[in-house]
């Protein structure tokens, strides 16, 4: 279905997919979605962004069997403006048509998060609490200079 692989340019436990390298953090819990956007900003990344259904599925099956407490939830780089709609971190509307859960966006919370809680089938998009401590998944797009064009 999918493949994961170290691609080049991605450090290792880092998994290539596309044109990005993705890392979940799993071990350590952040207290909010903030503080997951910052993680990832401090290591020249960002919160994974899933601009397409393929890119989703890719992260569902690389946080497939990954548990963060008693959630398998993590935090990604979508977040509800002030008049609700959705955007990823990259600026892009979230699409309408984006795989969201069961009555979700459901106006609970207004950070994204990727989660498969029991009764939905399988991993989905849902709108969380931005204060809840989850994990979270970061994105890097390796740089690709060519020789004689860097200033």
């Amino acid at each position: 279905m999918y493949s994961s692989s170290v691609s080049p340019g991605c450090l290792n436990g880092w998994h290539g997919y596309k044109n990005s390298c993705f890392y979940i953090e799993a071990e350590k819990t952040v207290s909010s979605w903030a503080t997951a956007r910052t993680a990832c900003l401090k290591h020249g990344t960002r919160l994974a962004v899933s601009q397409d259904v393929s890119t989703l599925g890719y992260l569902k099956t690389l946080a497939e069997g990954t548990k963060v407490g008693n959630w398998y939830a993590f935090y990604i780089g979508a977040s509800a403006t002030q008049n609700l709609k959705w955007r990823w971190t990259n600026g892009e509307t979230v699409s309408s048509s984006a795989p969201w859960g069961p009555r979700e966006p459901s106006g609970d919370g207004n950070c994204g998060t990727v989660i498969k809680p029991a009764g939905w089938s399988g991993w989905k998009l849902n709108d969380e609490n931005c204060a809840t401590r989850l994990g979270f998944v970061c994105e890097k797009i390796p740089c690709k200079l060519k020789v004689g064009h860097f200033m």
